[in-house]
């Protein structure tokens, strides 16, 4: 995930970025990939062809080129692509933008990537063009709990390099905005580590009860889901007489 014409993506080669997050966040490879096949297979797409857009160090990419015939990875990060070749040497990775190389898909997957794009809608748009469904996977990171500690949520911000602020309301329209419709939509949440503080304690009790029941309110109080939005393009409405 690098830079995109004018929007410029938190994952772009930079020290700053590369110095907080040198793993690229490939610890959560596993899990997110699970997420993605298990949403997948309840919606019953079945693809021959997958990119997977920003694919970042390529861990995603890789495992679920265990499930799928042909999974690609795409990322604008030359420095992201070059670990990505190194440690997963038997999969296609591509340094470059797909939605610009006149290529199609029979899925995209744009997972944790347009939180960091400053032009969001725009590469939603252009994405939509490229393949016949599309699976985002997006942080929620507004909450009530974060509303209340402005300061807080702008560090964590700064952190994790989000420009992109969502909850599920705005998400939503982002998408409409960029001519996408949205089929399916499931809460996500990587395991977290074990809570530093006391109130970490009673917010991760209340995340894990959450999980265990519906986890829409809690994330909309405490925050700390993603979700997994299954999307194809919205098909043109034309003039009848």
């Amino acid at each position: 995930m690098g830079i995109r014409g004018e929007p410029v993506t938190a994952h772009t080669a930079n020290s700053t970025y590369a110095e907080r997050h040198p793993r690229w966040h490939a610890q959560d490879s596993g899990h997110k990939a699970r997420a993605v096949w298990s949403f997948a297979q309840r919606l019953g797409i079945s693809p021959s062809h997958v990119v997977d857009v920003g694919c970042g160090a390529g861990g995603v990419t890789a495992r679920l080129g265990h499930v799928w015939p042909v999974v690609e990875g795409w990322d604008t990060s030359a420095e992201a692509i070059a670990i990505a070749k190194r440690e997963h040497p038997q999969c296609s990775f591509t340094h470059g933008a797909f939605e610009r190389s006149g290529q199609r898909a029979d899925l995209i997957l744009c997972l944790d990537v347009v939180e960091h794009v400053a032009g969001d809608v725009a590469l939603m748009k252009a994405l939509s063009g490229c393949a016949e469904h599309l699976i985002f996977r997006v942080p929620l990171d507004w909450s009530v709990l974060d509303a209340c500690r402005p300061t807080r949520l702008q560090e964590s911000l700064d952190h994790w390099g989000h420009v992109q602020l969502y909850d599920r309301r705005l998400l939503a329209q982002r998408l409409g905005e960029a001519g996408l419709t949205m089929h399916a939509i499931t809460y996500d949440r990587v395991p977290p580590g074990p809570p530093r503080t006391w109130a970490g304690h009673v917010t991760g009790a209340l995340r894990t009860l959450g999980d265990t029941t519906h986890p829409a309110p809690f994330a909309w109080l405490l925050g700390g889901w993603s979700v997994l939005v299954h999307a194809t393009r919205t098909a043109p409405v034309h003039a009848t007489r």
